[in-house]
Parts: structure tokens; C-alpha cells; sequence
């Protein structure tokens, strides 16, 4: 499976990121990568978690 836009940071600092402050983290990601990414914010070896800025992304 192909994934979307793919963090490159290690897991724990999109963790980090993440826990201090969601909505700049989200902000962030969303303008560097486009309304479709892949994290790894629950830490190490956690599964991929793909967030959605557009409704229709999922359709």
C-alpha cells in the first residue's frame, strides 16, 4: 500500500510535536505537505496514522 505524504522526522520528535502543540503541528504539516500526510505520532514502532485536511481525500 502506498502511503501519502510522508513525515521524514523521527517518530518521537512528530510526538513531541504533536503533544505540545496539535493545532501548529497540524498547521504545519498541512502547508508543507498538502491536505494528505503520514505520521508516526504515537511513538516508536507505532503504525503509520494518515491524516485528512479534505473531506473529499476519502472518497
Amino acid at each position: 500500500m502506498h502511503l501519502p505524504n510522508r513525515l521524514h522526522a523521527p517518530a518521537i520528535l512528530q510526538t513531541l510535536q504533536v503533544v505540545a502543540d496539535p493545532v501548529q503541528f497540524l498547521d504545519t504539516c498541512a502547508q508543507r505537505y498538502g491536505d494528505t500526510f503520514t505520521t508516526r505520532v504515537l511513538g516508536f514502532n507505532s503504525p503509520p496514522v494518515v491524516f485528512f485536511g479534505n473531506p473529499k481525500a476519502l472518497q
